[in-house]
């Protein structure tokens, strides 16, 4: 976990780091469940995370691989883009 964010979560809201860290963990972890189940999650004016299947058929020494797994994906909102640049 990040502890820049955390440092600011507890700053931005008057609380302390051990509290801020339970908050950070609890919305990522969050993030991740949606994301999982629902194969997307928008967030608005910061971006939207979305799971793509990938799939690939690659031959090596005359031996095939088929891979096929998920991709995240995140594309930033406006709002978020513009405090970036």
């Amino acid at each position: 976990m990040s502890k820049i964010l955390t440092e600011t979560v507890a700053k931005n809201l008057g609380i302390s780091k051990t509290e801020a860290a339970k908050i950070v963990k609890a919305v990522t972890t969050s993030i991740e469940e949606v994301t999982a189940a629902n194969g997307s999650l928008t967030l608005i004016n910061f971006g939207s995370f979305t799971v793509k299947p990938f799939k690939r058929t690659s031959t090596l020494h005359k031996k095939t691989y088929h891979i096929d797994k998920n991709i995240i994906r995140f594309k930033p909102g406006l709002g978020f883009s513009r405090k970036v640049n």
